[in-house]
């Protein structure tokens, strides 16, 4: 109800425009009133018309005085924001006000979203779709909240403040780097794999965390290794490299100055954003490297070859020559030597190394090489001597047999007459006296062996009967 007439008796009369605060009871009220009897009412009076307009001041009057509103910050990806903007200072206090924002960047508006009741007022800032609205560190967007009052004569007034979107990939509270164990109880050979170029291993990937949600916003991890304590990369083999493309190690590595325990360091850091780093110390682990000729790859024998039979320290071939097929060991021998040893089957079996008078028997433990020079037929006796030489590297061996035949010279070695005048031809006539030869049987015949083979004996012959000469001639 707008409008009130109070009549009392003895009162004055008064006709009252009531207050109120009905916004829709705005307007222009043409009002006239008529005067009658009371027991009359075909007696009256019209007046003139006259007017009640009824305004607000909201329409013409308003004014509307900005709050102090605060900067925000957000992280990418984090869990969303509320911020809740100071209620601007409206005069009249009852008159409405519209509150609006925006962003001096359009694209920041994908960000915030803005509740405009004029009873909340409250932002809600949440993304994590990807890194463009915070570039490599951050980025300031900023808001301007605006309020406006008046129907009619329109007043505004606004309020800016600072939103700060954050790179959660530099930000430890968002993102860290989690280190795994490193294998363990790995050993390498020097010179092993050298066919494939190296002895390789692989790690478990770093385990990368990020809050509050998981996302693969801040790309991969890039590793980093040392060896020995420096760093290794692709291209630092020998002694050994790091693939960081699939988290290889590889070794090879001839240098026996690095056997023993070396130690292994593993750090990684994301690949877009160098300073989120794994934690310090780097992870550790260590190989061993072994020395090959402990326990060589391969060791294997070869076929050889028999020297020719043997007739004692004959003029022709005083001594027995045996060259050994060397063997062959992975690492080759020149970096683990073999060490050769000799044992003897046969007739005696103490010969592989020998010095007795004329006998002299010698074995090369480096090459396997064995010689043997002796004319004492007696004490060694002719026969085949198999000999089985053994070839040591480490805890591997090897075996390969060869036979020396020592034969036995005297049924073959060559007597030669080489001084027959004591026995020249001669005439005798019977009851003469008898006629004596004297002779020296060393100085008639030579032997071609110096072996003992007995002593010689010299048996005539009559020609004549092919038998003994006649007893009673000579």
């Amino acid at each position: 109800m707008l409008f009130a007439e109070t009549r009392q008796a003895n009162d004055p009369q008064i006709f009252t425009v009531l207050r109120t605060d009905l916004v829709a009871k705005k307007g222009i009220y043409p009002l006239k009133y008529r005067a009658r009897y009371e027991y009359y009412s075909s007696n009256s009076v019209e007046s003139e018309k006259f007017t009640i307009t009824v305004t607000d001041r909201c329409d013409e009057q308003a004014i509307v005085t900005a709050s102090a509103v605060t900067n925000q910050a957000y992280t990418i990806t984090d869990t969303l924001k509320k911020y809740v903007v100071p209620a601007f200072t409206i005069t009249p206090t009852w008159c409405a006000i519209v509150y609006t924002f925006d962003v001096t960047n359009a694209s920041g508006t994908s960000v915030i979203s803005f509740n405009s009741d004029p009873l909340v007022r409250e932002f809600t800032i949440h993304y994590d779709a990807d890194l463009l609205l915070c570039g490599a560190t951050s980025t300031n967007y900023s808001v301007r909240v605006k309020g406006t009052v008046g129907n009619i004569v329109v007043r505004s007034d606004s309020a800016t403040f600072t939103l700060t979107l954050k790179n959660p990939c530099i930000d430890p509270a968002f993102v860290q780097i989690n280190q795994v164990a490193l294998p363990v109880g790995k050993q390498y050979y020097l010179h092993d794999f050298k066919a494939v170029g190296g002895y390789k291993f692989t790690h478990n990937a770093f385990e990368f965390v990020t809050s509050p949600i998981s996302h693969s916003l801040c790309g991969g991890l890039t590793y980093t290794a040392t060896f020995n304590g420096q760093a290794i990369n692709t291209l630092t083999k020998p002694p050994m490299a790091y693939n960081t493309a699939t988290r290889t190690f590889e070794i090879y590595s001839e240098d026996f100055s690095l056997l023993g325990d070396r130690t292994i360091t593993l750090a990684a850091f994301l690949t877009n954003y160098p300073i989120t780093k794994s934690p310090l110390p780097d992870a550790p682990t260590t190989i061993k490297l072994l020395n090959p000729c402990l326990n060589p790859f391969s060791l294997t024998s070869n076929a050889q070859i028999n020297p020719a039979n043997y007739i004692y320290k004959s003029v022709a071939r005083p001594t027995v020559i045996f060259t050994l097929v060397p063997y062959s060991v992975d690492p080759d021998a020149s970096v683990c030597p073999i060490t050769y040893s000799c044992a003897v089957a046969g007739p005696r079996t103490d010969i592989c190394s020998k010095a007795d008078g004329d006998t002299v028997a010698t074995f090369n433990t480096a090459t396997g090489g064995y010689t043997f020079t002796s004319y004492d037929m007696a004490n060694y006796p002719p026969g085949a001597y198999t000999f089985t030489i053994t070839g040591t590297v480490g805890a591997k061996s090897a075996t390969s047999t060869f036979v020396m035949t020592l034969v036995d010279p005297c049924p073959t070695t060559t007597l030669t007459i080489h001084n027959p005048a004591s026995f020249i031809d001669q005439n005798y006539v019977l009851r003469d006296p008898k006629i004596e030869r004297t002779w020296d049987l060393a100085a008639i015949v030579t032997r071609e062996t110096p072996v003992n083979c007995g002593a010689l004996k010299l048996e005539f012959t009559d020609l004549n009967t092919q038998t003994l000469p006649d007893a009673d001639i000579f």
